[in-house]
């Protein structure tokens, strides 16, 4: 539980949760782009 108190823990903690978001985002376009042209 040191990260908490230590702030460069707590700003690779956030970076890395905002990379995982990220990623999602790009995940979820990826896969609405092959939906849309599988049904064309």
């Amino acid at each position: 539980m040191t990260t908490f108190h230590n702030p460069i823990g707590n700003h690779y903690i956030t970076f890395h949760t905002h990379n995982i978001y990220k990623f999602n985002l790009v995940l979820n376009y990826v896969i609405n782009i092959m939906h849309y042209s599988f049904i064309r």
